[in-house]
């Protein structure tokens, strides 16, 4: 149920070994900042736990972009994307492939420049949902 991005940002190595430890219970529901809230109350339901999930947001799935004005090319962003989504090579403008980008906001923290930044993922007729009914 986890993304399978390897991000690290739960602290565990990857996410077989995140699995591993809630299987055990030995880490909370609440530790796949990716995943949100929606998967912090699947993974409650699946295995049979009580959770308080009033502490997280949920902002919504992210994509990870590069501001190209500010960008240096000094590949430090590159080296700690978990999947490859970044293309570029050294003193060029770097870029996302946003179908490979999981949101895991590494690459954020790692900019020296700030040129990275996290922004919504914008809503296409690919991945557009109705909305729910508001219960009255």
């Amino acid at each position: 149920m986890l993304p399978g991005s390897q991000c690290g940002q739960c602290g565990y190595v990857g996410c077989a070994q995140a699995a591993t430890a809630l299987a055990k219970g030995e880490a909370p529901v609440t530790l796949c900042p990716p995943g949100g809230r929606a998967l912090a109350e699947q993974l409650a339901a699946k295995l049979g736990v009580k959770a308080d999930l009033s502490a997280m947001s949920d902002d919504g799935p992210k994509l990870a972009h590069v501001s190209e004005e500010i960008c240096i090319g000094c590949c430090k962003c590159l080296k700690v994307c978990p999947t490859d989504a970044i293309l570029g090579a050294a003193k060029q403008i770097h870029n996302v492939i946003r179908e490979a980008c999981t949101g895991c906001g590494a690459c954020v923290d790692r900019c020296p420049t700030e040129a990275m930044r996290m922004v919504p993922v914008p809503v296409t007729l690919q991945h557009w949902v109705w909305p729910k009914p508001a219960i009255a």
